[in-house]
């Protein structure tokens, strides 16, 4: 199905079927997207603005350039897609990321609750090129992303001793 550059305005595509369809440059905005399968469908540069998606599937979906703005995704699921430099200024409580590629996405007004990010494939900042894009820290997020602890573990000579083994404890 090909809706290139279509614009679909407080549209309701509640379990709608739109695997491998073809949205690039589409505007989608004040839409319910609920339960609709976007597995595989192209969304390149794609506009998803003031929207509900409830476990809507997003499974190798092409998101690269996609603007996901002041939209709430629940149980939405992003397993395996690619949002190479998205803008991802929304609400993402419980979504799954599995595997998906986020480089140089732009988190800036993302609120991520209780998401799964196992495996996403996140710059480190060993890359001088990829944190130049990409925020070292999300905004308002409820609790440290495990890539954040990814980045910068803690080194192993700033760790505090074992509590079996003191000085004063050797007579």
């Amino acid at each position: 199905m090909n809706l290139e550059g279509t614009k679909l305005t407080g549209t309701v595509l509640t379990g709608a079927m739109l695997k491998q369809a073809k949205l690039d440059r589409a505007v989608l905005e004040s839409c319910d997207l609920s339960r609709a399968d976007f597995s595989d469908a192209s969304l390149d540069g794609t506009f998803i603005g003031h929207s509900v998606a409830v476990g809507t599937l997003f499974r190798r979906a092409n998101l690269n350039v996609a603007n996901l703005a002041e939209s709430t995704f629940t149980d939405a699921n992003f397993i395996d897609a690619d949002l190479t430099a998205a803008s991802l200024s929304s609400q993402f409580n419980g979504a799954g990321f599995m595997r998906a590629r986020l480089v140089f996405v732009q988190a800036a007004g993302a609120v991520f609750v209780g998401s799964v990010h196992r495996d996403a494939r996140i710059p480190t900042r060993t890359s001088r090129a990829a944190t130049s894009r990409v925020p070292t820290s999300p905004a308002r997020t409820s609790s440290a992303p495990s890539w954040s602890r990814r980045i910068s573990p803690k080194p192993s000579w700033k760790r505090r001793p074992s509590r079996g083994r003191s000085c004063a404890a050797r007579t």
